[in-house]
């Protein structure tokens, strides 16, 4: 699969990153991620994820979020995370249609949709697990 780390930085764009164990990983040492996000309407943030094992570098995956009235989310499940499994990572992913009406307190109702995917890691890549 392809690892674009392709961004257009816009001035509402912030950039953030944090180090993590393995988070379950076979043969991953650390896990980097990168967020580059828009801070407006519109913006997506997006998650950029690294392995680091023995001084080598290995692109993991990357997720995105955007919202500007509908939205959708991303987000990964690795295998120490809650809900994880064994040699598993998750890729949840929601799409809220905004309905046009509002609940009570004013917040928009949203239709919304629901999947994961799940990818299989065997120590050197992540790849999706066929139905």
């Amino acid at each position: 699969f392809k690892f674009p780390l392709v961004y257009e930085f816009v001035s509402s764009s912030s950039v953030a990153a944090n180090i993590y164990d393995g988070k379950g990983l076979k043969n991953i040492e650390k896990l980097l991620e990168i967020s580059i996000g828009g801070e407006s309407c519109g913006v997506p943030e997006r998650l950029y994820y690294f392995g680091f094992r023995n001084n080598e570098v290995i692109p993991i995956y990357n997720i995105k979020s955007v919202g500007d009235g509908d939205y959708h989310s991303e987000e990964l499940i690795f295998p120490k995370d809650k809900g994880g499994k064994p040699n598993v990572v998750f890729l949840k992913i929601e799409d809220g249609e905004d309905t046009g009406e509002n609940y009570k307190n004013g917040s928009p109702v949203y239709k919304k949709k629901k999947q994961i995917k799940q990818f299989l890691w065997n120590g050197e890549v992540l790849a999706e697990k066929k139905k």
